[in-house]
């Protein structure tokens, strides 16, 4: 009976950890096809000047780099980021905010962001 129980037990957090990995994936997909309309709306929240808006530009940056992480584009991905810390290099706050964020893996780049 205990063995029916783990087994049963086993059974359900297998399915669970399937439908978890499922979800992941539509998530990825949906994602990707909205990818360039994304990057797009990182622009124009930045454009905005305001912190509020550049806390929306993060959160949609972190889930590019969650996208760029899936598809093995990470290189791309920081290029991408730095184009926008270059192109928007006076504001500071911005980004403090995207090396906090880890969006950037080089160290010494980090460090010239806070600059």
């Amino acid at each position: 009976m205990l063995r029916e129980t783990a087994e049963s037990q086993q059974r359900r957090k297998e399915a669970e950890r399937k439908k978890r990995e499922a979800k992941k994936r539509r998530s990825l997909k949906k994602l990707e096809s909205e990818e360039g309309a994304l990057w797009n709306q990182v622009d124009q929240q930045i454009a905005e000047k305001d912190q509020k808006a550049y806390d929306v530009a993060i959160e949609v940056l972190q889930q590019l780099h969650t996208l760029a992480k899936h598809k093995n584009a990470e290189d791309a991905f920081e290029q991408k980021v730095k184009i926008i810390m270059k192109k928007y290099s006076r504001l500071s706050s911005l980004k403090s905010k995207i090396v906090w964020a880890n969006l950037i893996r080089n160290q010494s780049q980090r460090r010239k962001a806070i600059q």
